[in-house]
C-alpha cells in the first residue's frame, strides 16, 4: 500500500506503508512469521493529522494518513503502532512501550534522541512524538535520506 505524502523539503514521496511497517517490526526484533501474521488497514482522511491504533491481540493495525501531515509524520506512526504491537501486555504508553519504541527508531535512525521514556513528562506522548518528526525533518533538511 502506497500513500504520496509531502517531505519537510517540499518533495512529495511515496510512502511504502506494508513495508515500512515490515521495517519497524524487524527493527523491534520480530521475526518474519510474526510480522506476516500482522492484518493493516490503511486509510486516507480529511484532518490534518495522521492517526492509528492497534490492537496486539489481534495483530491488527490501522493506519489513517490525514491529507496535510508530512512524510515524517508517517514514518513516526507506522513506529508508534508497531511499538504497540511489540511492547508487552499491557504496556500501553507506559515505560516499556516507549523503550521498544525508541530502541525501534534508534536502530533504523542512530541520529534519533528519544529523551527520556518516561510516560507522564511535559507534552505528553504527543510532544514525544513530535520531537521524533522534529529529528527526521532536520534530517531531511540536512539533505539525508529516510
Amino acid at each position: 500500500m502506497i500513500v504520496a505524502l509531502t517531505d519537510a523539503a517540499g518533495t512529495e514521496r511515496d510512502l511504502h506503508v506494508t513495508t515500512w511497517l515490515r521495517h519497524a517490526l524487524r527493527d523491534m526484533g520480530w521475526n518474519e512469521a510474526a510480522i506476516d501474521e500482522v492484518k493493516l488497514v490503511v486509510r486516507r482522511g480529511f484532518k490534518h493529522y495522521h492517526t492509528g491504533r492497534a490492537w496486539p491481540t489481534r495483530r491488527r493495525v490501522v493506519l489513517t494518513f490525514g491529507a496535510y501531515d508530512t512524510y515524517e509524520a508517517g514514518l513516526q506512526l507506522i513506529y508508534h503502532e508497531a511499538a504497540h504491537l511489540v511492547a508487552p501486555a499491557g504496556a500501553h504508553h507506559d515505560e516499556r512501550f516507549h523503550r521498544v519504541l525508541a530502541d525501534g527508531l534508534q536502530s533504523r535512525w542512530p541520529f534519533i534522541v528519544y529523551g527520556s521514556v518516561r510516560p507522564r513528562q511535559r507534552g505528553g506522548g504527543w510532544r514525544q512524538g513530535r520531537r521524533v518528526i522534529e529529528q527526521l525533518q532536520q534530517h531531511v533538511l540536512a539533505g539525508g535520506v529516510l
